[in-house]
């Protein structure tokens, strides 16, 4: 999920479309949610 991130983050540096960076914040939303979800997840099984 991390790559595709920075994948797209490197299409929005190189594009800098107002859609693109529509899709990249709700992307980048996205992959924090799964990575506090997973720390979560982990907390719980300590």
């Amino acid at each position: 999920m991390l790559y595709i991130c920075v994948f797209l983050f490197v299409i929005f540096c190189l594009n800098g479309t107002a859609e693109l960076h529509a899709a990249f914040l709700l992307l980048h939303l996205h992959c924090k949610q799964t990575v506090y979800k997973s720390r979560f997840h982990f907390i719980k099984a300590i």
